[in-house]
């Protein structure tokens, strides 16, 4: 998919594939935010390994636009929610998305 083999999700998808949408939140004053809705599996945004009190989320491979120096990335919180951060940043893994033909997986009997 887009030349990719194996790569990381893309904030897009979130929102295309996964259920994400964006919600408005209001104690006193509001602010919107990107996140999980009742649509969205909890394998997404759950379940970070056996290191998961020490792992707060995982990186995107989708820039943050507002970012001159390009070194904000997205990513997804324990929470559910999007948000973007420096890529030095070690509290956030990885979760590869591994693209496989139909053809490729063996049919159930």
């Amino acid at each position: 998919v887009d030349g990719y083999k194996i790569r990381l999700l893309k904030y897009d998808e979130l929102e295309d594939n996964l259920g994400y949408a964006n919600t408005q939140i209001c104690t006193g004053s509001c602010f919107n935010t990107f996140g999980k809705t009742e649509n969205t599996p909890a394998f997404v945004y759950s379940s970070f390994g056996e290191n998961q009190n020490s792992v707060y989320g995982y990186w995107t491979m989708t820039p943050y636009a507002d970012d001159s120096f390009a070194s904000r990335v997205w990513y997804v919180n324990s929470g559910g929610n999007v948000s973007n951060f420096v890529v030095s940043n070690i509290d956030f893994g990885v979760r590869p998305v591994i693209n496989l033909l139909k053809s490729a997986i063996p049919a159930q009997s």
